[in-house]
């Protein structure tokens, strides 16, 4: 893995699926992101998730989470 880095996942209702939202190099500053920007959104509705840091292995992460759904 290349260098760490942290994505906001959010699920959306009417999708039924997680998307991307933010993403940084500080898991703080990620979980700031959620808790001052998504604080109406339910916890289970919310994971950070690690990877490193190419678009494709965010997609991985985010792929993969979105698997678990089905």
């Amino acid at each position: 893995m290349a260098t760490k880095y942290f994505t906001l996942a959010i699920f959306d209702n009417e999708t039924k699926k997680f998307h991307a939202e933010f993403g940084d190099y500080d898991r703080q500053t990620v979980r700031d992101e959620a808790e001052f920007t998504y604080y109406y959104t339910p916890k289970k509705h919310m994971k950070i998730l690690t990877s490193g840091d190419s678009q494709k292995d965010i997609n991985e992460v985010i792929a993969n989470l979105n698997e678990g759904l089905e």
